[in-house]
């Protein structure tokens, strides 16, 4: 259901806030039993969304536990990096999301994130202004 709310909100049908009021009860529920690598990445997602950085580090790791080849848990775990200003660490997770895709798969949300990511560290580096939440969607900018 949260995954319908999301692509409901990803078509325009529904604005992003509302998004996020029907999700937080599913995500709670969620949050108490998630298990398995993309439930717990799910739920980490919903927290860095909402900038909950604290409460998403947890179903990162875990999801890093549980399932050590998930593409989309670094792909999640670079973004958290990121947004904790740990920018060279949000590159290497972008990098093993990446490396971990099957050979011949292309992922051209992963492959514009960590090209945002490696520009987002020449920015800071340079001491011009920074968004990190534009690497977010970085297909749409």
């Amino acid at each position: 259901m949260a995954k319908l709310i999301r692509a409901m909100s990803s078509r325009r049908i529904i604005t992003p806030l509302q998004a996020i009021v029907r999700t937080a009860p599913l995500i709670d529920r969620l949050s108490r039993t998630a298990s398995t690598a993309e439930q717990l990445t799910f739920v980490a997602r919903y927290r860095i969304q909402l900038r909950d950085l604290d409460e998403a580090q947890p179903f990162v790791q875990r999801a890093l536990k549980t399932d050590p080849s998930c593409v989309r848990c670094y792909d999640t775990y670079g973004m958290l990096l990121l947004l904790r200003g740990r920018v060279t660490e949000a590159i290497t997770a972008a990098s093993r999301a990446r490396d971990l895709l099957p050979e011949g798969v292309e992922n051209p949300l992963i492959e514009a994130r960590l090209r945002c990511f490696q520009a987002h560290e020449k920015a800071v580096r340079d001491g011009a202004p920074t968004h990190p939440e534009k690497c977010f969607n970085p297909l749409r900018e």
